[in-house]
């Protein structure tokens, strides 16, 4: 009798484990998806004028007007904007003032695999990032 007790006591707690995480995972899903959809309406707003962001690291491919960059092993690739504008880091010795970063203005074409770059990125109502200002840092 000891035995069967516990045999049920076992397919018992199996199945409301089971049942918890069929929950955990339904109710995790509808959270994400009222996140996706709260975000949506946000970013789609008539009121709020834009969302940005920055995303900055070390460019690893150019495709297009797609640059993939990586920072600290996770890599993320952004959308430039065909208006978008893009400057460059003077070194110090082409700076007129060495100790302040000045900055020129530059063209998509300069970007290489191994430039260090910070993108400013308008957040789109699909949750895509759009770059609108693109500066490659010196090295």
């Amino acid at each position: 009798m000891q035995k069967t007790n516990l045999v049920l006591l076992i397919i018992g707690g199996l199945v409301l484990l089971g049942a918890g995480y069929s929950l955990g995972v339904s109710l995790g899903q509808k959270g994400i998806e009222q996140t996706e959809t709260a975000l949506s309406d946000l970013v789609g707003s008539k009121v709020i004028g834009k969302l940005t962001t920055t995303a900055s690291g070390e460019i690893t491919e150019i495709s297009g007007r797609n640059l993939t960059l990586v920072n600290e092993e996770e890599s993320l690739t952004v959308l430039i904007k065909e208006d978008a504008t893009f400057y460059r880091s003077l070194q110090p010795e082409e700076a007129e003032t060495p100790q302040l970063v000045e900055m020129e203005e530059t063209s998509f074409e300069e970007i290489k695999v191994g430039s260090q770059i910070n993108i400013a990125c308008e957040l789109k109502a699909d949750s895509s990032l759009e770059g609108i200002d693109v500066t490659i840092l010196l090295k």
